[in-house]
């Protein structure tokens, strides 16, 4: 069947976060074949009342979807067909389990708020100091001065990096303090991995914003393999910073964002690859604007 392709259906029932379905979705689907098949059958459905709409045909077990309409963000993925648990995964020319539901996740565009987001030049930043502790302004993503033109220490990092000259022994570390603000600190959860919308609309609040971390990477000798313990492009970090407590010691007031995909350390550069502020005070909404207004476009043609 993964050579020469069996048949198979799927029903599609699509859902908005509060798992309520969402009718005139427009799924666009394909299952792989094999060359005498013409490689890719291509569907163009849309979803009825209840959410639902049936995809079938014959594939080598390779399944890709993509859930669009307007008012939602986008949700795309794949399922390997041939990973089922299903024993057997192939009867009577059909994969099993033949017709099985499968749910996908709309989420509801809410109320998208114009953060400060991230500038495609913060990926790579020259780390300009190791061995010592240099303030990091999650506003403007850049350092405090005399490094940078940031203005508020929102979190402090030091670097430590050693490596070899052919780079088959190295070990680059990034700790990370929220200690300077009280009751700062971050959380890293799993992103959504299908959604456009990696992360929840809003912090959460009551969440333990842990104040330290380590990240790493390091390699040992050149037939060993690398070891990391960083985010990635699977996770993400809600922080909160620039605190105020009020006469009895309780939290007042913060600010919240999220740095979105790795954050690490390498031998001269730290790696942010994305992340947003958000500048209103006491505001948890981490639904990035700029991204939407950038997907909107592409579209829609807005």
């Amino acid at each position: 069947a993964v050579t020469d392709g069996a048949r198979a259906k799927l029903i599609l029932r699509v859902v908005d976060q509060d798992g309520k379905p969402v009718p005139d979705a427009r799924v666009i689907c394909g299952f792989w074949r094999n060359h005498s098949d013409g490689g890719f059958l291509e569907l163009d459905l849309t979803t009825d009342r209840d959410g639902l709409c049936t995809a079938a045909g014959k594939c080598t077990g390779r399944f890709n979807w993509q859930v669009t309409k307007e008012g939602y963000y986008r949700s795309l993925g794949k399922w390997e067909l041939a990973q089922t648990k299903a024993n057997p995964r192939v009867s009577g020319g059909k994969w099993r389990p033949y017709g099985a539901t499968h749910t996908i996740v709309l989420k509801q565009i809410r109320n998208p708020c114009r953060l400060t987001a991230y500038p495609r030049e913060s990926r790579e930043m020259k780390i300009p100091v190791f061995d010592a502790w240099v303030g990091f302004d999650l506003e403007t993503c850049d350092w405090v001065g005399p490094y940078g033109k940031g203005k508020e220490a929102d979190v402090n990092l030091r670097f430590s990096s050693r490596t070899t000259k052919r780079f088959v022994d190295y070990k680059h570390v990034m700790e990370v303090c929220f200690t300077n603000h009280p009751y700062g600190g971050a959380y890293i959860v799993d992103a959504d991995a299908n959604s456009d919308l990696k992360s929840p609309y809003e912090a959460d609040t009551t969440a333990t914003f842990v104040q330290r971390f380590v990240f790493w990477q390091e390699k040992k000798s050149a037939n060993s393999p690398p070891r990391q313990d960083y985010p990635t492009n699977g996770t993400y970090l809600v922080y909160r910073t620039r605190t105020v407590v009020d006469e009895d010691g309780n939290l007042k007031l913060g600010h919240y964002g999220k740095i979105q995909g790795p954050w690490l350390s390498g031998e001269k550069v730290m790696i942010l690859d994305d992340g947003c502020f958000n500048p209103v005070p006491n505001d948890p909404s981490i639904e990035d604007g700029r991204h939407l207004r950038m997907r909107l476009k592409n579209y829609y043609g807005r």
